[in-house]
């Protein structure tokens, strides 16, 4: 009987270590990255304060009625009339579009153009949140520029090449739903 307590406690004080060793990683984490989040806070903050020339701001701020606290800024570099009767995708269309991200130095973190067809082909609900909410609010032939806040992105996770708490700056154009899916 002493044994088995003895093993049980065992269990409960490296579960704790275990759980202990999560937070002070997390804390790592965020001030491994505070001044990196900063950088990408700052800029979310300035591109949606960012007019054009007439005095309009310059991005639209795109919310999903289904996540009220998530957005994505957005700018068309086309004509919005010109496209506003094209298709435009349901979460599960599958959608080809080509892209380009950067991140907020204005590097390039990947693109559509390195595969052999140049397009990127998935579902809108297959993607970050912030991809999703994009996606669905295109129309065939609109290329906009997307600002996708670490929130709405990959968070505090690191992936591939883009740390914890980074903002996505992409570059898309919305070139055809292969299908159309029905809900």
């Amino acid at each position: 009987m002493r044994l088995t307590g003895f093993f049980a406690l065992s269990g409960i004080l490296l579960a704790a270590l275990g759980l202990s060793g999560c937070f002070e990683d997390k804390e790592t984490l965020a001030e491994r990255y505070a001044e990196w989040r900063q950088k990408n806070e700052k800029y979310i903050l300035d591109q949606e304060a960012r007019v054009d020339a007439q005095g309009n701001a310059y991005f639209t701020r795109l919310t999903p009625s289904w996540a009220p606290d998530t957005y994505v800024l957005a700018h068309w570099h086309n004509d919005r009339r010109l496209t506003q009767n094209n298709l435009s995708p349901m979460d599960n269309s599958t959608v080809q579009v080509t892209y380009q991200l950067l991140n907020v130095d204005g590097e390039e973190i990947s693109n559509s153009f390195s595969s052999a067809d140049s397009v990127y082909t998935s579902r809108p609900s297959q993607n970050i949140i912030g991809m999703w909410v994009a996606m669905t609010s295109m129309n065939v032939g609109d290329s906009v520029t997307l600002v996708i806040p670490a929130s709405a992105g990959y968070g505090e996770r690191t992936y591939g090449q883009i740390p914890p708490y980074s903002t996505l700056v992409y570059g898309v154009k919305l070139k055809a739903i292969k299908a159309y899916e029905v809900p």
